[in-house]
Order: C-alpha cells, then structure tokens, then sequence
C-alpha cells in the first residue's frame, strides 16, 4: 500500500549524511520504515488519492473495512508527515560533531514512544520544540523523560505561556537551570513578566514545577558561579542559598534547557543578590 511514498530524502539532512543515515536505520529498526509524502500539499493529495484507489480496488476487503480504511487514509497520511517534518527539522540541529556512537545509545522503546506520540503534532510551534527534544536525546541520550513528553501532548497553549514567562526567572548554577520565585515579591505586582499564584498551580498539577509555601534551599559549592542571563550574582560565598518557592520538575528543567526566547527581567539581579542570602528587601 505504501509503495508510492518515499524514505525521507538525503537533501533533508543538513547534519553529516552518515549521522543521517545511521539515524534513520535506527529509527527504521525501532519503529518500522518512516516515511513520508514529498512536503508538498499537491504530492500529499496525490498519496490520498493513491490510497484510496488502492482500498477501492482491492476486491478481498469488505465493504465496511473499505469505508474505515478510506476514512483513515487523511489522518494517515498527516500523522506520517508529522513524524517526518520533526525527524528532519531535528537532523537540521545535529552537525558533523555529533557523535556517531551515541546514536546507539539511544533507547529503541524511548524511540517508539517518542513517534508514537509525534504523530499527533501538528503545530508548527511545537514541532520545533519536539525536534528540539529528539535532537538533545540523538546528542545526550536518556537526556529527555518519557514524563515530558507525555506532558507536551496535554499542555494547553495558556500553559505553555505559562512555562515561558518562567524562563525569565531562571538562574543558572554551573549548568543546572533553577527558577526563582519568591511570593512576597509575586505578591506586590512590581515586576514585568508578572507569573500568578494560578499559572503556577497549573503548572505543578502538569508536573512541570513543584510548589512549596516554605520555600526550597540550595547548597551551593564555592566554586560554582550563580549567572541571571550574563549577570553575575554575588553570594557572598554562603554555602546555602534560599531559592524561593517554585523548584523545576526533572521534566520542567529539561523543557527549560530547550527555550531560547527568553527575556531577563529589569533590575531582576538586584533583588536575586538579596534574595538569595535570605535578605529582606
């Protein structure tokens, strides 16, 4: 039935074509043969028609079994072509110093899941962040959950708004990402980018942060340097600083490592430098 669609074209591929290659094989292996219809909307109703033709004509089906498998044939065809946009804008990431090796190391199940669940994306916006994501796993495998992935198939977009402003409030340890949200200054609407008590709730039920009334500490080695975007934040060289209310899930820090429009906050360092040794403003 498939034998007038195509594997993915070598000209997709940006990153070395033997990383594109080996890719594709283990991605074959894992899942079955991916894919996909020319990204052309006049080769996508040509696959259609084709489709349609070949379960009209096909004179062992049922009747009823034909009518199903015709009403399929769309969603078919576009769940295909989604897994295949996100593979090859993932391949567009990766460049000759991607390790081959670690291709390997990359679960077949995780895999499995992973295009199981990319089918369904049909957003431009969010196949980005999905390529994003099968790019940092090829790169860093067992980098990205399963958790997470399951959470970007229920997010709605107010939550995903949500997530975003968040990003306005990280810090970065060394290379850990950390948010910093303290109630009493959510609570005085003085700052831009205002995150409400609401938007955080929701995002804890979907498991990208987790919410503590007493706050979470953070020890803090004497070698690690504390950035807000490319401000450096003076600690005082305290071994435990107070991190405020709102923590990253594993899953949240893993969406965080993956957002590049991201904006600081004005005068936003100044209140870290206090807030962080547990100063009161």
């Amino acid at each position: 039935m498939f034998d007038n669609l195509q594997v993915i074209p070598g000209e997709a591929f940006t990153a070395a074509g033997s990383l594109g290659e080996k890719l594709l094989d283990k991605v074959s292996n894992a899942i079955g043969l991916l894919v996909m219809p020319n990204n052309n909307k006049q080769y996508r109703s040509e696959a259609e028609k084709y489709l349609i033709e070949k379960i009209k004509n096909d004179e062992k089906m049922p009747e009823l079994a034909k009518a199903s498998c015709i009403s399929n044939v769309r969603k078919l065809i576009k769940q295909y072509t989604n897994q295949c946009d996100i593979f090859a804008d993932a391949m567009k990431l990766l460049d000759e110093k991607s390790d081959l090796d670690k291709v390997d190391d990359v679960d077949d199940d995780w895999l499995e899941y992973f295009f199981d669940k990319a089918k369904a994306i049909g957003k431009e916006d969010m196949k980005i962040i999905w390529s994003k994501l099968l790019a940092k796993e090829i790169q860093n495998p067992n980098s990205v959950s399963r958790q997470l992935l399951h959470i970007l198939t229920v997010i709605n977009q107010d939550e995903a708004k949500s997530f975003s402003k968040l990003s306005s409030y990280c810090i970065k340890i060394d290379k850990r990402e950390m948010v910093i949200i303290f109630y009493d200054i959510l609570h005085k609407n003085s700052i831009e980018n205002v995150i409400k008590d609401g938007e955080l709730f929701r995002l804890e039920d979907i498991g990208l942060i987790q919410v503590s009334p007493i706050g979470y500490n953070y020890h803090v080695k004497n070698e690690q340097e504390v950035m807000y975007f490319d401000k450096h934040i003076d600690i005082s060289e305290v071994k435990e600083i107070k991190v405020g209310n709102v923590i990253l899930s594993r899953a949240g820090e893993e969406l965080m490592s993956i957002l590049t429009d991201r904006k600081p906050i004005v005068g936003f360092e100044d209140v870290l430098s206090k807030k962080l040794i547990g100063e009161k403003l």
